[in-house]
């Protein structure tokens, strides 16, 4: 069971059996599959790192990392080393809460920032907005 708000009902997750501290990172890599509408392939390989999860688009590996808040920007710059050479057909989407959490992980990307994006659960959760993401500049951009 998961607690998905302080106060409220827990929740039932059903699905592959993980530690009870990564329960909601699990939900909400689901939840992402859910908004962009694909299955992904869950922790993937990537150099030495492992994405929470890939999928491919338009002929492209998009790499999705969701954050749930726990990660300093230094650990994720440090991922980010570990990803190594990303292919640049290839792209990696990083899902946040906040705007402010999206600009400070936005800092700590710039080794990866031709081939990174950013969202919002919100933003992906918006029906009248056509390219949900945005580029290491800050411009909406498609993937």
């Amino acid at each position: 069971m998961i607690l998905l708000k302080e106060t409220g009902r827990p929740e039932l997750v059903y699905g592959k059996e993980t530690k009870e501290f990564a329960l909601e990172h699990e939900v909400l890599i689901t939840e992402a599959e859910l908004l962009l509408g694909e299955s992904f392939q869950r922790n993937v390989p990537v150099g030495k790192a492992i994405s929470d999860g890939m999928l491919i688009r338009r002929g492209s590996r998009l790499y999705v990392e969701v954050d749930n808040d726990h990660m300093s920007p230094s650990q994720m710059r440090e991922k980010w080393i570990r990803y190594g050479d990303i292919d640049l057909n290839d792209a990696i989407l990083l899902i946040c809460h906040t705007t402010g959490r999206m600009r400070r992980l936005m800092r700590s990307a710039e080794r990866v920032k031709t081939v990174v994006f950013f969202s919002r659960f919100e933003w992906l959760r918006m029906e009248n907005v056509r390219e949900k993401w945005i580029d290491w500049y800050g411009k909406r951009a498609e993937i």
